[in-house]
């Protein structure tokens, strides 16, 4: 993360994508600004993942003309590289800025450098993931990959970025049980863990619409691995900028022995590099001196594939309504 970071979340894509759920785009200086509605009418402006270097060369006046149109509580910008390399300038741009009490992408991460030739690659892993590598193989585990559900719409899709996908009003037009549709495939797993963690999750809507939207110039993949046919984990990845970034997986607790979820990872990491990317970004990890942390089983899964933790700048917010962000942030405890 030396050079300039691009990541997913500034792409018109994911402008688009945001769009059709419901958060308005806007552009200042090449950074996407997302309005992003609250109750009570009221709403904030939201730049996610922007490199330091952006927010250095942003035009601020006009951050703070769109906050007055848009009459928003406060502005946050959030900074996608490592605290450990921070620039000296960023003072000054984050000058009027205040830390910002919570975040919404993960500020912890795990990422590894996949420049590394395969056999280099395996041995900075830790023993027990290229062992389960090495048994996920051994089972014949086979990882596949696909882009949008219909492909031809991918090309209308790049021809004019207006196209808003399915409707969130209507019932998908798609079945989730459909045996040859990858994101129904990978939505069945996605549930799966979601129920087991406890956790909220997305509707199979948002993945078809995110995969037709961002695969349209292949920038998202469905990758789901299966033994004998039968689908037992999967995710979503993104390509943008070098940086291959998981998004979201999904998993079966039967048939572990054959431990798919590591040819899984390994099959992405292979497809990265093929992509010429530089860095593989597994996301969202515990803190380090959390162990009780909800993520730390995760975080001790993903490090299994080697990398480093890194700690993200995150989130820094200009206040305008100071009475509405108290508020804000008694309900975002």
């Amino acid at each position: 993360m030396g050079l300039m970071y691009q990541s997913i979340l500034q792409t018109r894509g994911w402008g688009a994508l945001k769009e059709k759920y419901g958060q308005k785009p806007h552009w200042i200086s090449d950074v996407l600004v997302l309005e992003v509605n609250l109750p009570l009418k009221k709403r904030f402006l939201y730049m996610p993942e922007i490199d330091q270097v952006q927010l250095h060369d942003m035009d601020k006046a006009k951050i703070d003309e769109l906050a007055k149109k848009c009459d928003a509580i406060f502005v946050r910008v959030e900074i996608v590289n490592p605290t450990t390399a921070r620039a000296g300038y960023l003072n000054e741009s984050l000058r009027d800025f205040i830390k910002s009490k919570n975040e919404i992408q993960p500020k912890h991460r795990r990422v590894v450098d996949i420049r590394l030739p395969e056999e280099r690659l395996l041995g900075q892993m830790k023993p027990k993931g290229r062992y389960n590598i090495r048994v996920s193989q051994k089972h014949n585990v086979e990882v596949k990959n696909f882009g949008p559900v219909a492909e031809h719409r991918a090309t209308a899709i790049n021809q004019e970025m207006q196209f808003w996908g399915r409707s969130y009003n209507k019932i998908s037009t798609q079945k989730e049980n459909a045996k040859d549709d990858a994101i129904a495939q990978f939505y069945a797993l996605y549930k799966e863990t979601i129920r087991r963690e406890k956790i909220t999750g997305r509707s199979i809507d948002y993945f078809y619409d995110l995969v037709d939207l961002l695969g349209a110039d292949n920038k998202a993949r469905v990758f789901i691995a299966y033994a004998e046919g039968v689908p037992l984990a999967g995710a979503i990845v993104t390509f943008c900028g070098g940086v291959a970034s998981y998004l979201y997986g999904g998993s079966r607790r039967d048939q572990n022995n054959v431990m798919a979820p590591f040819g899984l990872h390994w099959a992405i990491m292979q497809e990265a590099k093929k992509r010429n990317c530089h860095t593989y970004d597994l996301l969202g990890i515990a803190p380090e001196d959390e162990s009780n942390h909800k993520w730390a089983g995760l975080s001790r899964f993903k490090e299994n594939f080697g990398g480093k933790a890194i700690e993200i700048l995150g989130g820094y917010d200009k206040v305008y309504h100071p009475k509405w962000y108290k508020i804000f942030n008694y309900f975002k405890r």
